[in-house]
This record gives C-alpha cells, sequence and structure tokens, in this order.
C-alpha cells in the first residue's frame, strides 16, 4: 500500500500545472481529437447537472459533464460516468478498468495534495473495458432494492460476469477503502486470487 501511495504522490507532482483535453466521444479520444484547456478550475453543478468550470486565458467555459465521454487532465484519464454525469479517474487498466472517484483526484491533482474528498459518487468503479458502461463498486447484502440504487446495477453487473467473481469477492468489504479495492484489482490482474 506504501507503494501506491509513492506512485501517487509521484504522479500527482508531474501532472500538476496541466492542460485538460476534453473528448465529446470515445472515437474522439482514440483519435487524440478534443478540445484542449489551460486549466481546470472546478467541477460545478449548472441547473441539476454537473458541469466543469475550465479556463484559456481569462475566459472561463463550462462543460456540461454529460454531453462528454471524458477528459485528461495532465496524464491522468477521466470518464464521466452515467449514474450522476460524475468524473471517474482510471486507476487500472488490464482484464477490468477500475476507477477512483473523480471528484477527490481532481481536487488532489488541483491542490497538490495527498488526499481528496468528495462530496458525490462512490469510491470506486468499475468497468469491463475502457468504453463499455461504468458501475459505481457497492456491495451490500441485496434485499429490497429499487430501480436506480447502485446496488442494482453493480448487482448486474456482478452476477453478468462470473469471471471476475474473484475480484468481487475480494472487494467485500473493503468497498469504501479505495487503497484496499485498488490492491484487490492488482493482485486480479497478476492472478493471485482465487
Amino acid at each position: 500500500m506504501k507503494f501506491i501511495l509513492s506512485l501517487l504522490c509521484i504522479w500527482l507532482s508531474l501532472v500538476v500545472q496541466s492542460q485538460v483535453t476534453v473528448f465529446k466521444t470515445f472515437e474522439d479520444f482514440q483519435a487524440e481529437k478534443g478540445e484542449t484547456y489551460e486549466e481546470y478550475e472546478k467541477y460545478v453543478i449548472t441547473f441539476g447537472s454537473f458541469a466543469m468550470k475550465l479556463k484559456n486565458g481569462s475566459k472561463s467555459t463550462k462543460i456540461k459533464a454529460s454531453n462528454i465521454w471524458g477528459f485528461t487532465y495532465g496524464d491522468a484519464l477521466f470518464r464521466i460516468e452515467g449514474e450522476n454525469n460524475l468524473p471517474v479517474m482510471v486507476l487500472s487498466l488490464g482484464k477490468i478498468v477500475f476507477y477512483g472517484n473523480g471528484l477527490a483526484f481532481l481536487t488532489m491533482i488541483k491542490e497538490q495534495d495527498n488526499s481528496g474528498s468528495f462530496y458525490s459518487g462512490h469510491h470506486g468503479y468499475m468497468s469491463k473495458d475502457i468504453n463499455s458502461p461504468i458501475y459505481p463498486v457497492v456491495t451490500r447484502p441485496v434485499g429490497a432494492l429499487i430501480a436506480g440504487d447502485p446496488h442494482v446495477s453493480f448487482k448486474k453487473f456482478r452476477d453478468s460476469h462470473p469471471e471476475y467473481t474473484p475480484i468481487f469477492r475480494c472487494i467485500g468489504a473493503y468497498y469504501k477503502n479505495l487503497d484496499l479495492m485498488l490492491e484487490c484489482v492488482q493482485k486480479f490482474e497478476a492472478e493471485e486470487l482465487n
């Protein structure tokens, strides 16, 4: 875990003062065709929707999160998840894609801080590949769930991918601890989980 935190500290120092490139679609991302901005200002709520406030020179621009596929901030790749249109940062790209809450990481990068907090969303997210739907990692006994509950969508993802059972079992009680979830992902990628 100390190794992960050390890498994160080094990485954060590299991306400070970095540009933001916004990609409207996955195809734009693949072709490296995006709109570039000099500075990330903040994530805001505008008329009930999340938006990013970016800056070029003295001109600020708001971009609705629901209108984009994702963006890069320096070398970090963020996608927009579909539940709340929040950013999620890619932490692991392999047999499964694992993301951390982007609001926390955006704060960490901008403020040059080793810790970040978030006011919306979940600690971790997963997707089958870099362009497939993103699911919040939430685990609890499934009882009377209602449509729209993130536990329902994660259960559907979990049930439709039995090949990921070892990682789901490892994450178990750790779903509120990003470091431990990331360790589970790394063990899964290294085929150390049964």
